[in-house]
């Protein structure tokens, strides 16, 4: 098995773990946005990731809501984690510090949600 998909697929794994833990309230410790890049740049350090905050960070999570099937995603910042081995863009959302949701998207439809929901800005 490939380098890339053993650490896309660890990825996966702890990221969702630590996100269901959190949102059970099985774990008094969450998941913050630095360490989830600490921990994306110690398995896999070439993956670019993408931080969404304030009126950015609205304006994603606005339009990643509106996909189908649309919901509210009540999150004040994003992450994006591009892995082009995989054709995929796999989401983070944080609300207070802490990892409330994840997801994955085709990498085209992110790059496109990127450009639609942010136009020049992105």
């Amino acid at each position: 098995m490939p380098r890339w998909y053993t650490i896309a697929i660890a990825l996966c794994i702890v990221l969702m773990l630590a996100v269901v833990a959190n949102a059970q309230g099985k774990s008094d410790k969450c998941l913050s946005p630095a360490l989830f890049i600490q921990q994306v740049r110690a398995a896999a350090p070439e993956l670019q990731v993408v931080h969404f905050v304030g009126s950015h960070a609205e304006k994603m999570i606005a339009a990643y809501s509106a996909l189908p099937p649309q919901n509210i995603i009540l999150a004040d910042e994003m992450m994006v984690v591009f892995v082009p081995q995989t054709q995929q863009a796999r989401s983070v959302f944080f609300a207070g510090g802490c990892a409330i949701g994840a997801g994955v998207i085709p990498l085209d439809m992110m790059r496109k949600l990127i450009g639609e929901a942010l136009g020049d800005a992105a």
